[in-house]
């Protein structure tokens, strides 16, 4: 649950998943999204100002991400793959 901040590699350096996920993870309230090519020091520093200045908002809102059971999810997933292939 830690308050973060994306800068996604641009799509003419990478597949544009990196894009994706941040805009994804940016519309359902969990991070802050900043584009590469608009980044400066003065953005940077803001930005990092605010996410720290409003954890307890950003911490709030992580905390709803997920599953708390992520690694028994994987784990029976994986076994009934294996159990498939059998």
């Amino acid at each position: 649950n830690k308050p973060n901040i994306l800068v996604p590699l641009p799509a003419t350096v990478s597949r544009g998943d990196q894009i994706e996920n941040a805009e994804f993870a940016h519309s359902a309230g969990y991070s802050k999204v900043l584009q590469e090519d608009e980044l400066n020091v003065e953005i940077l520093t803001r930005t990092i100002r605010e996410v720290f200045s409003n954890r307890s908002f950003w911490q709030e809102r992580l905390s709803k991400f997920g599953s708390k059971d992520a690694l028994a999810l994987i784990i029976s997933e994986i076994e009934r793959a294996i159990a498939d292939v059998d």
